[in-house]
């Protein structure tokens, strides 16, 4: 697969090198069968974002952006399914750290927001 991309992505020699460096990491979620495959909840995700970044309509600045931005990213992080149905209702209740196995020092979002700082 590794060959086929470098091929692919030929005339990128950064891009190639950054995927020959890290295609380990990029394809951990395929050794995991509990870890979804496709992208339904990023699609979700930034359906979410783009209905409350319309009602906040401008920020005052890119800092103040980028800081309610990177709140909501951990909000999401640390928010617990609810409403998971068939094999995945075992998310129920979990975060999606939670989820892939991370042991979380406090079930507060935010508290935990600030060990990632």
């Amino acid at each position: 697969m590794l060959k086929e991309l470098s091929l692919y992505y030929s005339k990128y020699p950064t891009l190639r090198e950054f995927f020959t460096r890290h295609i380990d990491k990029l394809l951990t979620h395929q050794e995991k069968p509990e870890i979804s495959k496709t992208n339904k909840i990023s699609e979700n995700v930034n359906r979410q974002l783009m209905r409350r970044l319309k009602t906040i309509e401008s920020f005052q600045s890119f800092v103040t952006a980028e800081n309610y931005l990177n709140l909501y990213k951990n909000h999401l992080r640390f928010k617990p399914y609810t409403d998971c149905r068939g094999k995945n209702r075992l998310k129920n209740g979990k975060s999606s750290f939670e989820v892939c196995w991370v042991v979380l020092k406090s079930k507060e979002w935010l508290k935990n927001s600030l060990y990632l700082c």
